[in-house]
C-alpha cells in the first residue's frame, strides 16, 4: 500500500473488499489524503442434483454487495472492486 500511495501524486478514491488488514495498511500508506471504501460481496451457494451444494465448478451468484464509506468522502456510486472502463 505504501507502494501505491508513493505513486500518486493527486487524492484518490480507494475500494478494497473487507479483508481488515487494509483498514490499517491504507490509512498508514496514505493518512488522510484518500476518500477509501469497502465492497463486500456475499455469494450463496449453488445448489446441484438433489440439493448438492459441493459442485465445485459451478459458477457462485451473489447474493447480497455491501459497499461501506470507511474515511474521507468516496463518492457511494464508485465503491467496487469490479474493474471499470
Amino acid at each position: 500500500m505504501d507502494d501505491v500511495a508513493s505513486r500518486l501524486a493527486h487524492r484518490v478514491q480507494l475500494t478494497t473488499d473487507g479483508f481488515k488488514g487494509y483498514l490499517s495498511a491504507v490509512e498508514n500508506a496514505f493518512g488522510s489524503n484518500v476518500d477509501f471504501g469497502t465492497e463486500v460481496k456475499t455469494y450463496r451457494s449453488s445448489s446441484g442434483p438433489a440439493g448438492r451444494t459441493d459442485m465445485r465448478y459451478s459458477t457462485p451468484r451473489i447474493e447480497r454487495v455491501d459497499r461501506t464509506a470507511i474515511f474521507g468522502n468516496p463518492d457511494r456510486s464508485l465503491i467496487t472492486t469490479s474493474a471499470t472502463t
